[in-house]
């Protein structure tokens, strides 16, 4: 599933609402955002290709179509890296981490410092 960072900006609204939206509350919330950056018509553009690529769902209620997410947030990325790591022949978790390493603060360190203690218990 390749979703552009455009289409993104719409998952983040549909992941961080626990409730089905329709494109109009999209619209809303993504225009709070980021004031006059897209039209409406482009909003219902980005959620049919989202359904099209099944990241998004919707119900039909009534005439409005209720959107939401169909894959998780954390799943969706955690196939992205590791798409990524295949296919830029990525072999080693530890070169990733080297190139990320200066946006990690102490808090994120220590979190993946448990993260990988967890992994090693497996």
């Amino acid at each position: 599933m390749n979703i552009s960072p455009s289409e993104l900006i719409i998952m983040d609204v549909l992941w961080e609402t626990n409730e089905p939206l329709t494109s109009s509350m999209v619209y809303d919330r993504i225009n709070a955002i980021y004031p006059d950056k897209w039209q409406y018509h482009t909003i219902v553009t980005f959620l049919s290709r989202l359904v099209q690529k099944k990241a998004a769902k919707y119900n039909v209620e009534g005439r409005n179509y209720l959107y939401y997410s169909n894959v998780e947030r954390d799943a969706y990325f955690k196939k992205y890296i590791n798409e990524k790591f295949d296919k830029h022949h990525i072999d080693s978790s530890v070169a990733f981490i080297g190139l990320l390493g200066e946006k990690y603060t102490k808090e994120n360190i220590d979190a993946a410092k448990k993260l990988l203690e967890e992994y090693k218990k497996k």
